[in-house]
């Protein structure tokens, strides 16, 4: 009894100290501010295995999305609302707030009408709307974003969770990064390529999606990875460029050989400028083929089991579909 009443003492101490540095660098909302703006939280926009997530409109007409989540995340709620505030960049998303009631922690940010990136690029009639001037928009936005958290932001953060779900959109698909719950600050000594490598990151990629398109590059077959719509409505020179930027995104997935973010910003405005081989071992085509050889349910299973903690698509603070 006496171990856990100091333990829980501990425990509340520490939470008060986090609360105090918080309430100093952000502003805290009160629950019936946020209660009025959601409408009694009537307007539910997601739900995940850690928070609901909804829509609302504050006072001044500002439009916000509100993600509740359980004690049990207290820690992720903590890693957002200590790192955002400190952030200010057009491709990240916009934090406007928080507040706690109970065993409850709410995050108010702000709405992005036109959802995250996976409603669009795993749907095939919103897929017709990206055009590859979107696209390339898209792409750059994202790298920029993570530029900044790496070399501009004075904190050298990685944000260890990137995925279609974690990139909002707003009204004109301008990308906004989210997703923060796990991200982490690189150590002195380190660089972003291998700190990316320390935590894993690699955990985050579609394996078999990765090894086929290995296989098509080696194969001179790369085109095959573009959408045929996509194909036959752009210019040559669009496609050329699209293969360029596969070509640059397979060098990424590589965790030996992965470019700086500088050198990838470089690759996407100098197109004369000559771009390394990916590398393709032999422990790439072997994991490869014990890919292919599991069965669908094998690879969802793997691919649900892959340590990726930020939450799901419907739960990014984003539009309905």
């Amino acid at each position: 009894m006496a171990v856990t009443s100091f333990l829980d003492t501990l425990f509340r101490r520490r939470k008060k100290k986090y609360r105090d540095s918080i309430s100093r660098n952000f502003f805290e909302y009160d629950f019936d501010t946020i209660r009025a703006a959601t409408n009694e939280f009537s307007d539910l926009i997601g739900r995940g295995r850690c928070c609901s997530l909804y829509k609302g409109n504050l006072q001044s007409g500002q439009e916000i999305a509100v993600k509740i989540l359980c004690n049990r995340y207290y820690r992720e709620f903590l890693n957002e609302v200590n790192l955002l505030p400190k952030l200010r960049h057009k491709n990240l998303i916009h934090l406007l707030g928080f507040f706690s009631k109970n065993d409850q922690h709410f995050l108010v940010y702000e709405f992005m009408p036109n959802s995250s990136l996976d409603h669009f690029i795993f749907d095939p009639c919103r897929a017709s709307q990206l055009s590859w001037d979107v696209c390339r928009n898209i792409v750059v936005g994202v790298a920029r974003g993570l530029h900044y958290l790496h070399e501009e932001s004075g904190l050298q953060i990685v944000h260890l969770d990137i995925k279609p779900s974690n990139i909002l959109l707003d009204e004109d698909f301008q990308p906004k990064i989210t997703g923060f719950e796990v991200a982490r600050l690189i150590q002195d000594g380190q660089n972003e390529a291998k700190s990316t490598r320390l935590f894993d990151a690699a955990g985050y990629i579609d394996l078999h999606f990765h090894q086929t398109a290995l296989r098509c590059w080696t194969r001179g077959e790369a085109i095959n990875m573009i959408d045929e719509v996509m194909i036959k409505e752009e210019r040559e020179d669009s496609v050329s460029e699209i293969l360029r930027y596969i070509h640059i995104a397979l060098l990424c997935v590589d965790l030996n050989t992965r470019p700086s973010l500088d050198e990838v910003l470089h690759w996407f405005s100098y197109f004369s400028t000559p771009l390394p081989e990916p590398r393709i071992g032999d422990q790439s085509l072997v994991e490869g083929e014990t890919i292919d050889n599991m069965s669908l349910e094998e690879r969802e299973t793997n691919w649900l089991l892959s340590p990726s903690p930020g939450y799901g698509s419907p739960m990014s603070p984003v539009s309905p579909r």
